[in-house]
């Protein structure tokens, strides 16, 4: 009786803040999806109740829905390119521990100024189209590096390219190194080694990292409207932004939000389903 006391106490503060800070707003947002927004006071159900997420379920929106996964998606891509290599080097190089090092020192400055570095990096009078000039390659300087679809998926995979890297690391470090010498003693190269055995055992990291950058990067908001300019202010982030405040469409913005968070929360649970997640978690045995 004693021991299950402890227990409870224990868990009591995570479970309050969980309550607080996660079921409450949530709980919160879900019903104010269903209010009527032309009710200033927002006391009333809409007629139908549906009605705010039928509104959201028009072209107009599904083509702003569809546009931020595209973003997502390619944001993915991009750092499972990149993040792949520098966890699987980070791993087996003796060099690990300084490719991660030089990795995460950037994002030792705020969220800001790493942005704002990209749009310099990316100008007119940038290192690069300095470069290029230099170089003779251009006699004046590139304009669609910055403000474009390059700009903001450079910026959004540089972002993004840690919430890769760190699964996808731990879960070749928890790899028995003695199946790797197994695969060599049989010999097979390094390329088929890693194709059968280094690439499948990690799955699970690779499936982390990637809800774990999809789901953000689907909300992304202010990389996209610096990076990417007027262009990109077509968003599921800006409509959620411009509801709750420009706007003042409270329902409807929460709608949104509950469409959105609901899909990738179903995504999740789809990949972590097809793949033994559980495993990342799981010590040598």
């Amino acid at each position: 009786m004693k021991r299950n006391q402890t227990i409870i106490l224990l868990i009591a503060p995570a479970m309050i803040w969980f309550l607080i800070f996660m079921v409450f707003p949530l709980s919160t947002m879900v019903y104010t999806s269903f209010l009527d927004p032309k009710d200033p006071t927002l006391s009333t159900l809409a007629d139908p109740i549906t009605a705010n997420y039928e509104k959201f379920l028009t072209p107009i929106y599904l083509k702003i829905t569809l546009r931020s996964f595209q973003l997502a998606i390619g944001t993915l891509f991009v750092t499972l390119i990149m993040g792949y290599p520098f966890a699987y080097f980070a791993t087996f190089s003796k060099w690990g521990k300084a490719i991660l090092l030089v990795q995460f020192l950037p994002f030792l400055s705020p969220f800001i100024i790493r942005i704002f570095a990209w749009r310099v990096i990316l100008g007119k009078t940038g290192i690069i189209n300095y470069t290029l000039m230099g170089l003779g390659i251009t006699n004046e300087p590139v304009t669609w590096l910055l403000f474009s679809n390059i700009s903001v998926l450079i910026g959004q995979s540089y972002l993004f390219l840690p919430f890769v890297t760190i699964p996808i690391y731990i879960s070749l470090r928890r790899i028995d190194k003695n199946l790797l010498e197994a695969s060599k003693d049989l010999g097979a190269g390094k390329i088929r080694t890693f194709i059968n055995i280094t690439l499948p055992l990690s799955k699970p990291g690779i499936l982390i990292g990637s809800i774990i950058t999809v789901v953000p990067s689907v909300a992304a908001f202010l990389g996209p409207t610096l990076l990417g300019g007027v262009e990109w202010k077509q968003l599921i982030a800006d409509v959620i932004f411009v509801h709750f405040y420009a706007g003042q469409n409270k329902p409807f913005g929460s709608a949104v939000t509950v469409f959105v968070l609901s899909l990738t929360i179903i995504m999740a649970i789809i990949g972590v389903k097809s793949v033994g997640v559980q495993q990342l978690f799981r010590g040598k045995e």
